[in-house]
């Protein structure tokens, strides 16, 4: 298509009026998946995977349920399904200005396609360094793709029962055990959610409301990223990254920290004084993850290692919800506590020709204290620990276009976060 038609197709579709001589490359994915899934125990999670019916219609844990759609385009993650356009204009002087938006989409009934998407940005860039505002790709999201062959399908490890940080699985409600709560001990956890919108500082999302500052010299790159709209959630938060990449390997590290006391104040009571809670265990805190890896690449072979340690979208509770004596669901109170974990996780994939074998492996320690630890009917303490796996096999029909089948399965102590899930899937990228 010719250049300037198709700069004026783009301009007239998402109403931005860009200079004819701008550079626009429109690229994207399409991704479509049947996922076989069971979970055990927690029926609250169980209701929130599957919303549909009640009574003897009612989603029950430990029966498969098929899936194939969700608001994201994906199944059991954010999704991949999406159309970006980049703008890029060079002003002169190694000066180029810069832009991205991203249309995201189902391809189960197409819904969300209103072209709202995941990024959303602006920024001037120079050979070695860019500036960049608006809805970011996370600095510390950016490396997920490196370590986990599987990610962005319903086999990636992030925000399922054991693998990376995420925003899924990871949140416990609870009623008291007893009629009266005297302490967090009285706290029986009884199930398992979503979690909020993480912005990005775990290893899904974006950074929305962000600025970024980037460098890269040969090889190296770093990347600073910072909330600055009082109106997020996560304002004050900060992501870096440091990477090193060669021919054969990659190296990285990356960070996010957040104080996001006030994103979950508005409208919740801090009942920290009424159930005698220490301080440091009371609504708000700062929070913070970080995460060290690395993979190599062979002529045939892709391996990877990586270290996290998180206190934000982890398998620990991030929000303990607990019910006053004699309160109903909408007396709930909630209380925040810093709890985390680490996670260690290996992968590979083997390449045959067009076909493919990747795997990844994981375990998950917990950090959680004695005090706040979740407890099964009979009051007994429950170990936190989880181990998670999955492994697939890839045909590529072409550099762009692929099938895959594969299996993850999470093992929990607690077994709330116990599930398998069997994914056949496609997907295409232009």
């Amino acid at each position: 298509m010719n250049q300037k038609i198709l700069t004026f197709a783009v301009a007239a579709a998402i109403g931005m009026p860009m200079a004819v001589h701008a550079d626009v490359t429109v690229s994207g994915k399409i991704q479509a998946e049947a996922t076989s899934l069971e979970v055990a125990d927690g029926n609250q999670r169980v209701g929130v995977l599957f919303p549909r019916g009640d009574g003897d219609n009612a989603p029950k844990a430990d029966e498969r349920h098929t899936l194939t759609n969700d608001g994201g385009g994906s199944i059991l993650n954010e999704g991949p399904n999406v159309l970006r356009f980049d703008f890029e204009e060079k002003m002169g002087n190694d000066i180029s200005a810069e832009a991205r938006y991203d249309a995201t989409f189902n391809t189960s009934g197409n819904y969300g396609s209103s072209l709202t998407g995941l990024e959303a940005w602006i920024g001037l860039r120079t050979s070695n360094f860019h500036f960049r505002y608006g809805s970011i790709g996370s600095a510390y999201v950016s490396s997920k793709a490196l370590i986990d062959p599987w990610a962005y399908t319903s086999l990636q490890s992030a925000g399922t029962g054991g693998g990376m940080s995420g925003e899924h699985f990871n949140v416990l409600f609870g009623t008291p055990t007893s009629g009266v709560i005297r302490n967090s001990n009285d706290i029986n956890f009884i199930g398992v959610n979503h979690a909020n919108d993480l912005y990005g500082m775990t290893n899904e999302g974006v950074v929305s409301g962000g600025l970024e500052l980037g460098i890269d010299f040969g090889g190296f790159s770093a990347t600073l990223q910072g909330v600055v709209d009082d109106a997020s959630g996560m304002d004050g938060a900060g992501l870096l990254e440091f990477r090193y990449t060669a021919p054969s390997f990659a190296v990285w590290l990356a960070g996010s920290f957040s104080d996001i006391s006030e994103s979950v104040k508005s409208g919740i009571a801090n009942v920290g004084d009424s159930i005698g809670l220490e301080p440091d265990k009371r609504l708000g805190g700062d929070f913070a993850n970080w995460k060290i890896g690395g993979q190599y690449r062979g002529p045939a072979f892709t391996v990877g290692l990586q270290y996290e340690d998180a206190e934000l979208g982890t398998l620990d509770t991030i929000i303990n919800g607990v019910m006053l004596a004699g309160g109903s669901v909408d007396d709930a109170q909630f209380l925040f506590n810093e709890k985390g974990g680490k996670y260690l996780l290996g992968s590979f994939d083997i390449n045959m020709n067009d076909f493919s074998i990747a795997a990844w492996v994981a375990g998950y320690s917990s950090d959680i204290n004695e005090g706040l630890q979740m407890r099964d009917d009979m009051g007994q303490r429950i170990d936190e620990d989880a181990l998670s796996w999955a492994l697939g096999a890839k045909y590529n029909f072409s550099r762009r276009s692929q099938v895959y089948l594969g299996y993850r399965q999470s093992d929990s102590e607690n077994d709330l976060r116990d599930e398998n899930v069997a994914t056949l899937g496609i997907s295409h990228s232009f």
